[in-house]
């Protein structure tokens, strides 16, 4: 598998688009074959080639743990993505904001955790939040980051870590405006 991606193949390394500028299919379940990739990366690698957007996540989840957010790791979650998996969306921009590459990245980080998070994806939402309390490549708006975070738990996909951070971040933002006692 190492040297599969280590040439480079055109069909996982192809333009690296944005992915807020990409026209997404549906959204696709996600089916965790993280086991199976961790043993057999071979035969997941085959089927991410084969537009099985669940094994290019999986695959891209099982080398992110083993070396991080390295150029295949980031191209299987694109992939994924592009397949319909909002989360390879998600992990795509989060790798996006790490590397920092150039002053497009946090734009484009931000424009994707935005689509995510349309998209019902609980990490999107979550680090959509995060970006817009930091405003860092984004303007800081501390209404639509609590609209963004409570959106998290709301994700039928994800109401667990992603859900917890949100509630975390949620704390360290300042209360909504109530109304006026007069």
């Amino acid at each position: 598998m190492r040297a599969a991606l280590s040439s480079r193949p055109d069909w996982l390394f192809a333009d690296p688009a944005c992915p807020a500028d990409l026209e997404l299919p549906a959204e696709r379940p996600i089916r965790s074959v993280v086991e199976r990739c961790q043993s057999h990366p071979d035969a997941c690698l085959s089927e991410c080639r084969d537009a099985d957007p669940n094994a290019c996540y999986s695959l891209a989840v099982t080398l992110q743990r083993a070396q991080g957010d390295d150029e295949a790791t980031q191209a299987l979650f694109l992939r994924a993505c592009r397949l319909g998996i909002s989360s390879g969306c998600t992990n795509y921009a989060a790798g996006l904001v790490a590397s920092a590459r150039d002053e497009a990245s946090p734009r484009c980080a931000h424009r994707t955790f935005e689509v995510a998070c349309e998209r019902r994806d609980g990490w999107g939402c979550t680090m959509l939040g995060l970006g817009l309390m930091r405003g860092k490549g984004i303007a800081r708006d501390p209404e639509r980051a609590r609209s963004a975070l409570e959106r998290a738990c709301k994700s039928p996909l994800d109401r667990g870590p992603a859900c917890l951070c949100a509630r975390k971040l949620l704390e360290r933002l300042a209360p909504p405006p109530g109304p006026n006692p007069d």
